[in-house]
């Protein structure tokens, strides 16, 4: 699952933190097979950014979900349905003597984003790559980069067993 799944949500992650990742804990665990289905990732970059990833190949519902949380804002994108709800508390906002901000100090923006399905997409433009037709989205280096966090991750991955042989990762 970490390498056909996660990874996609590393390039994510990358593009959109760009800084050294500096710790990792991961847990997998094996669901309907001898491999790990389903993956928690924790990164923690240099800079003070956390990123909590889960990845599976098992849920009942696909769900395609990044949530950003800022001290004054929450961003989640929903990239099945291609939309985001963007929540801010406003600057001038003032938290009572518990330092409770009032919900009405909070306002919400929903975006609605058109467009192809973002995988089919991506699979369009590899084969126009690999034809010669456009240049890849990823270069090689960030490519190799997220390759490395993979593996990283899969190094650091802990897999509950039931006394048996410990599942593939």
């Amino acid at each position: 699952v970490v390498l056909d799944v996660l990874i996609h949500d590393l390039d994510l992650l990358a593009y959109l933190v760009d800084d050294e990742v500096v710790s990792v804990d991961a847990v997998g665990v094996p669901v309907l097979s001898r491999n790990v289905d389903i993956a928690n990732v924790r990164l923690r970059f240099r800079r003070g950014c956390v990123a909590n990833v889960t990845a599976s190949r098992v849920s009942l519902k696909r769900e395609r979900k990044l949530r950003i949380f800022q001290e004054d804002t929450y961003v989640s994108m929903d990239f099945d349905a291609r939309s985001a709800l963007i929540a801010r508390r406003d600057r001038g906002a003032s938290a009572d003597a518990a330092g409770v901000i009032d919900m009405s100090a909070i306002g919400v923006e929903v975006r609605e984003f058109g467009g192809a399905d973002p995988l089919a997409a991506e699979v369009e433009a590899f084969v126009a790559a690999v034809k010669g037709q456009a240049a890849p989205g990823v270069t090689a280096a960030e490519a190799l980069d997220a390759l490395r966090l993979a593996e990283r991750i899969r190094d650091a991955m802990e897999v509950p067993s039931e006394g048996g042989a410990e599942p593939k990762r």
